[in-house]
This record gives C-alpha cells, sequence and structure tokens, in this order.
C-alpha cells in the first residue's frame, strides 16, 4: 500500500504525526544495502578474532542473528558501523530509492532535499545489550530537538525503514500520537540522547507501539515524541533512520 492519498498527508501532518505505511521499498530495494552490511560485519568480525575479542564468527547466522551473536562476544563489533561513517555506496544509493522518495514526495512535496542526519540502528537483543535508556533503547524525544534552531521551521520528515520486521517483541517503536501538534517540547540531556523532560510529556496520551514489517516505512513529524523499546528476542531489530 503505498502513500498516494491526500488523506494519508493530513494524518502524518494535522492530525497524528505518524503514518505506517507498509510494503514502501521491496527485499530488492534493500538487498544491496543488506549485502554490503554483511559484509562490513563479516569484516569488522574478522578484525576483532584478529584481535582476540571474539572466537566464534557465526557464519552460519542470518543477517537478522549474525550482529547479535558476534555483539554478545564483543559490543565492540559496532563500532563504525553507522552510515557516516561507514559510508557505504549502496547506502548513499537507497537515500535515492524512488519507492522511499515517491512517498516521502507525497509528504513534503516535489522539492526534495536529505537531511544530514542518516542512521542505521542494530539493536541487540536486551539480554546482551540491557534494558536501560542507551543508544539501543532511546527515552522520549522528538527529532526537531536534535537539529540547528536555523531548521526550525523547515519540514522535515523522519523515515524509519524496517530492514527487518519490527515488532513488540524485538523492540518496535512506541509515539505519542497527535503530540506534534503542540510543537517543540523542552528537553534536557541523558544517557540516550536528547529526552524530553518528564514533567513536559502529557499525561493523558498513552504511548501507541508501531510494528511495521520488512519494508515498510513509519513516518514522523519532527515534534512527535518516540522512544524505542527493549528488545526481548534473539535476533536483532534492524533499521534506518532517514530524514527528508
Amino acid at each position: 500500500t503505498r502513500v498516494r492519498s491526500s488523506a494519508a498527508s493530513d494524518v502524518y501532518k494535522r492530525q497524528e504525526g505518524v503514518l505506517v505505511a507498509e510494503s514502501i521499498v521491496s527485499d530488492d530495494d534493500l538487498a544491496p544495502m543488506i549485502a554490503e552490511y554483511e559484509a562490513w560485519i563479516d569484516d569488522r568480525a574478522r578484525e576483532l578474532q584478529q584481535e582476540g575479542k571474539i572466537q566464534d564468527l557465526a557464519e552460519a547466522a542470518d543477517f537478522a542473528h549474525r550482529f547479535a551473536r558476534l555483539y554478545a562476544q564483543s559490543p565492540e563489533i559496532g563500532a563504525g558501523m553507522d552510515v557516516m561513517q561507514m559510508r557505504g555506496p549502496a547506502t548513499f544509493a537507497f537515500m535515492r530509492n524512488a519507492n522511499l522518495l515517491d512517498a516521502v514526495e507525497c509528504l513534503v512535496g516535489p522539492e526534495i532535499t536529505c537531511s544530514p542526519i542518516q542512521h542505521i540502528r542494530a539493536k541487540p537483543p536486551a539480554a546482551v545489550s540491557g534494558e536501560g535508556t542507551g543508544f539501543y533503547n532511546v527515552p522520549w524525544h522528538q527529532d526537531m530537538a536534535v537539529t540547528w534552531k536555523e531548521a526550525d521551521a523547515s519540514e522535515i520528515v523522519t523515515c524509519w525503514v524496517a530492514l527487518v520486521d519490527a515488532t513488540k517483541e524485538n523492540g518496535c517503536m512506541e509515539v505519542l500520537p497527535g503530540v506534534s501538534k503542540g510543537g517543540y517540547l523542552e528537553h534536557q540531556g541523558s544517557a540516550g540522547g536528547p529526552q524530553v523532560k518528564p514533567e513536559a510529556l502529557p499525561a493523558n496520551v498513552a504511548p501507541r507501539p508501531v510494528p511495521v514489517r520488512k519494508g515498510g516505512v513509519i513516518f514522523m513529524h519532527r515534534c512527535t515524541p518516540h522512544r524505542s523499546t527493549p528488545n526481548r528476542s534473539d535476533g536483532v531489530r534492524w533499521s534506518l533512520d532517514l530524514r527528508y
């Protein structure tokens, strides 16, 4: 189901500030980028093996499980893996994916600029990474909190792309629907990055889980509060965070 209608745009912009759209990109769209990260992880694992930090390369494990098994041996497996560090050509090419940009156009119009804020998340099981607030379990925040003040008036949309199925079990996001209409909420620093001050959170809005299947996208307004939840599966919740 593509994001095509003005009604979908209205839900995103003026009603809830979040839109979950399945099947935006195909397996074929994602395959080059996933292969690129599989190769990077293999190289990184072999480096750590040579340093004596990893014994089992977990070569038989699939994309959704290998990183978890390597992380359990050494959390250093993820060092240097983020988009701005790894700078893979297939990942760069995906930022211009026609299917993704067609959907973005429905929300921001035909003139689209790629934001420099881009992340890939390999969220390991909480059994090995912990359940507290941190890089893998970010607290309530708005994406507006991490941009410069000069960007406050820009119509920036977050595109949270699922590289594997994101479920309640493996730590899908939660959002506070409708809160974006109130604008920016005051933030404070925390171990997981900028965090909405607890007293600024609305008390009458229940968190909503937003599971999405592989290839689906969660579109979020820059003022939509959202947070990560613990991964209680045995695999990795892979996702891509792009902004336009």
